[in-house]
């Protein structure tokens, strides 16, 4: 559970710059992780900078959206996991959800717009192996989309899986680093 009690070890990222020692690139604080397709796209790994290619699209990857045979749609998320033992930040993982192809349609015509909070929620499928976790893909999802161009936040179900656990009761800073370490990012 989240509490008040503070761990001294996130002092060791919180606010401070780290040099990775697997990428060799200084990180400040924090830093989320993303997957950039959904598990499922066997497509070209070139993403397609213009959203509005979408709309016509049989099968597309965009840094927003994917379409898989014209019958597959997904939305690139943002699951927020607060942190064990330290208040007032979070750790994200950028996932893709499924959606609808209604729900779909439906974001991606008000995607250039900064009121979007009240479209959703929308029931989706995580659509990600989340590394270290036992199986991620189809874990259900809320979809809410947000206003002012941010990305859609996602809740898990809740349910005993460690993923949905961790997004309730918070992220340990050892699950974390460990996250860190298996995407390539080793905090010293």
């Amino acid at each position: 559970m989240v509490g008040t009690q503070t761990d001294p070890r996130w002092d060791n990222i919180i606010g401070k710059e780290w040099m990775c020692s697997s990428c060799e690139d200084l990180h400040t604080g924090i830093i989320d992780l993303a997957y950039d397709w959904p598990d499922h796209w066997n497509g070209d790994k070139a993403i397609h900078l213009n959203n509005k290619l979408t709309r016509d699209a049989e099968n597309i990857l965009t840094e927003d959206f994917c379409v898989i045979g014209g019958e597959h749609y997904f939305v690139r998320c943002i699951a927020l996991f607060p942190l064990q033992g330290y208040e007032d930040a979070d750790f994200g993982i950028g996932l893709w959800s499924s959606l609808s192809k209604e729900n779909f349609i439906t974001y991606v015509e008000h995607f250039d717009s900064d009121e979007q909070d009240h479209l959703g929620p929308w029931f989706g499928w995580l659509s990600n192996a989340v590394g270290l976790y036992p199986d991620t893909l189809n874990l259900k999802l809320k979809v809410y989309p947000q206003n002012d161009g941010q990305r859609p936040e996602v809740i898990i179900e809740p349910t005993d899986h460690p993923l949905a656990q961790d997004q309730k009761n918070g992220i340990s800073y050892e699950r974390l680093t460990s996250l860190y370490d298996f995407m390539g990012h080793t905090v010293n």
